[in-house]
């Protein structure tokens, strides 16, 4: 399983946001910036991010992108299901009908429970969780 760039991009911008969480929103420019990627790239991950319910925008001076809860409400199983879809990592485990050999495969159950692991471990990670051992790193240079 690889996580795209996408996904990537999308953990780090969140976890950007939690570092600003109860501050004032971060801008496109500032964000883009941060993470060393294009504006236009950044503003439709974010966008991606905002339709799925994890991030709020706010317009005019001091506006720009914030988190829509707290970082410990949100965790990677979140992120990564609304840049990267669904978090299957062999086709025939959310559509048995993608391979005519699933009613038979003896290494469908077993995918089936590594997805089930894969799902329960990235809904305990949390941002706030993610986010703290940065914090800790930073304030210790």
């Amino acid at each position: 399983m690889r996580v795209s760039t996408r996904g990537r991009y999308g953990l780090r911008a969140m976890l950007e946001l939690a570092d600003r969480n109860g501050q004032s929103p971060i801008t496109l420019e500032e964000l883009a910036g941060n993470l060393g990627v294009s504006g236009k790239y950044l503003y439709s991950l974010l966008n991606t991010l905002k339709e799925a319910g994890l991030v709020v925008t706010s317009r005019g001076p001091g506006g720009g992108f914030s988190l829509s809860r707290a970082p410990k409400e949100i965790n990677a199983r979140d992120v990564m299901l609304a840049v990267e879809g669904p978090l299957c990592l062999v086709e025939c485990v959310e559509d048995k009908h993608t391979c005519n050999k699933s009613s038979e495969c003896p290494a469908r159950a077993t995918w089936q429970n590594l997805a089930k692991v894969l799902e329960t471990a990235m809904r305990e990670i949390t941002l706030e969780s993610m986010a703290k051992p940065t914090k800790r790193r930073i304030t210790s240079r």
